[in-house]
């Protein structure tokens, strides 16, 4: 048997291409087809230095550069080529990498931060086998995103950013935000990670077993799903678990489940029916000693008064869970009108529009695939930029760039500067009318926007009465009010909070209709404060209210520090 060759990224492959060179040399056909093929070598050797680790390996490669360097510019009519030295170690490089990113993770306070994180290496790095990692292939923002709840999508936009600034990731950009792909920077990450390495375990073990089930769900599958190949007991207890990772198994472990309650049911009712049995049979034999007994009849007035007691009390128990559920409708019905009648978010309100921090162009896609919708009475719609008009407003469909203008008419199709990203579900208001450019894709429309901020309000309390009233003041002044949230870490606090230093304006003019609102008889002071260390989009403010706050006389602040 003869022995396979060495491959080419080891220093024993590059030492025969590097022997056979210095063979054929004199053979090659001309100094042109010389040069290009000890150039050749000389990238090889350079590019395979990022797979030799010994010192000694290393100089060797070294040296096999320089000596093509040399030969070449001995050639008639060459000059010395470009100096080429060999890459960087990926093993130390990663390593280094991986206490950089270990780092990263012990500085995050917050316990959602780091389980996003250990979600994201989940994703990106994998088991190779019982003792080494790899790297996955890269991911997209989409597959990324669906590992994370979408309420934590600024949270998650900052972790990205947090472990490529740490050398751990790195990002391969796409034509826009969403098809930006993510991978990591080396597998050489885990190995000064004992906590990576325990995560990166439990995943294949999780991979492993997922697998299993879906192997029997598929036997189930193709056996005309035959009951027989259902799971059953703690079987079916550890699927549901992993039921949520396809339809087939969501499917299947339905299926158990019906199986389960089908058996257990019969299984109550032959119970239930020997039971009514041995009922039947002891009260007959109860009956006849009573029948025969002195006490029958003070016995029989014992049970009926029993009896009677019992659908008292049976009465009682339904009326207090119909009361109950009514009681549950008329809350729901309730804010559901409510936030039927808040007011749509004012589109000319002339403090905001004012704002040149929410202004800028941006890309709204095509009519066939809109990056916008309307939102109305009517439910979401795509929109026919062709007849839109300035004031109109839109809710964006995912991340988007929010850019410095519109490309140029005359000139190449090129997206201007960036100057942030909307995040998904914000609203924008058209400052111009929608002007299309012929792309390979059909006529995309760019249009210049204004962001509408988003307002999200914490309170503590009951009065949601007066917290209602609040949103719509902030509605009609033209800022986007989700639904309020009862939280009893805001009591005693009257405090609007901003998380860029450029939304510090529009946080400003929210204070500024706080002040002025009428709701509250004696408002006392909201103050208003910067919380930029957190990890949340632009746009964003909060409002943090306990209606029964009544603070003391201070001084009012007029714009936000």
């Amino acid at each position: 048997m003869t022995e396979s060759p060495p491959t080419p990224d080891t220093i024993a492959g590059l030492r025969e291409r590097h022997l056979n060179l210095m063979q054929q040399w004199r053979d090659l056909e001309d100094d042109k087809f010389r040069s290009e093929t000890a150039d050749a070598l000389r990238q090889s050797v350079h590019a395979a230095g990022v797979d030799i680790e010994r010192t000694a390996e290393r100089d060797e490669a070294q040296g096999i550069i320089d000596y093509w360097a040399s030969a070449v510019a001995a050639l008639e009519g060459h000059g010395y080529p470009v100096l080429l030295t060999l890459k960087p170690y990926e093993g130390a490089r990663g390593r280094q990498a991986g206490a950089s990113a270990q780092q990263a993770f012990e500085s995050l306070d917050d316990e959602t931060d780091r389980r996003l994180a250990r979600r994201l290496f989940e994703e990106l790095l994998r088991k190779k086998n019982e003792t080494d990692f790899e790297r996955s292939p890269p991911c997209t923002r989409a597959s990324l995103e669906a590992r994370a709840e979408s309420v934590l999508e600024p949270k998650w936009n900052a972790i990205l950013q947090t472990f490529e600034a740490a050398g751990a990731i790195r990002r391969l950009p796409g034509e826009t935000v969403e098809s930006d792909r993510f991978e990591a920077t080396s597998a050489e990450i885990a190995s000064t990670w004992p906590e990576l390495q325990g995560w990166l375990n439990a995943k294949d073990k999780y991979d492993r077993e997922v697998s299993k089930i879906e192997s029997l769900a598929k036997r189930w599958k193709n056996a005309d799903r035959d009951s027989d190949l259902l799971l059953r007991g703690t079987a079916l207890t550890e699927a549901r678990r992993f039921e949520s990772e396809s339809d087939l198994l969501v499917e299947y472990v339905e299926a158990s489940q019906t199986a389960t309650r089908r058996t257990e049911t019969q299984k109550h009712i032959v119970i239930g029916s020997l039971i009514g049995l041995l009922v039947l049979m002891l009260i007959a034999a109860m009956s006849m000693t009573f029948y025969f007994g002195s006490e029958s009849a003070r016995y029989k007035r014992i049970i009926a008064e029993a009896d009677a007691e019992k659908k008292v009390a049976t009465e009682a128990a339904d009326n207090a869970r119909e009361d109950e559920k009514f009681a549950v409708q008329q809350v729901t019905i309730a804010e559901k009108r409510l936030d039927d009648k808040l007011p749509p978010v004012a589109t000319s309100a002339s403090a905001l529009a004012q704002l040149d921090e929410l202004k800028g162009a941006m890309w709204l896609g095509s009519i066939d695939r809109p990056q916008v919708r309307t939102v109305g009475g009517g439910g979401a719609k795509s929109p026919d930029f062709a007849k839109v008009f300035p004031g109109q407003r839109f809710q964006v469909y995912a991340n988007i760039y929010l850019r410095d203008d519109m490309p140029a008419l005359d000139g190449p199709y090129v997206s201007p500067p960036a100057k942030t990203v909307v995040p998904a579900g914000y609203f924008i208001v058209l400052e111009s009318q929608p002007t299309g450019y012929k792309r390979s894709t059909g006529v995309q429309y760019w249009a210049k926007v204004r962001v509408v901020p988003r307002v999200y309000v914490q309170f503590a309390g009951s009065d949601r009465a007066t917290i209602d009233a609040v949103r719509t003041d902030l509605a009609q002044a033209g800022f986007d009010v989700p639904r309020a949230e009862r939280l009893t870490s805001a009591a005693d606090l009257a405090e609007v909070r901003y998380f860029n230093d450029k939304d510090r304006p529009a946080a400003t003019e929210l204070l500024t209709v706080l002040h002025k609102s009428k709701v509250f008889p004696r408002p006392g002071s909201i103050s208003c404060r910067s919380a930029t260390g957190n990890t949340v989009s632009r746009f964003t403010l909060e409002l943090w209210l306990d209606p029964t706050r009544r603070a003391k006389a201070v001084e009012i602040p007029k714009a936000c520090p």
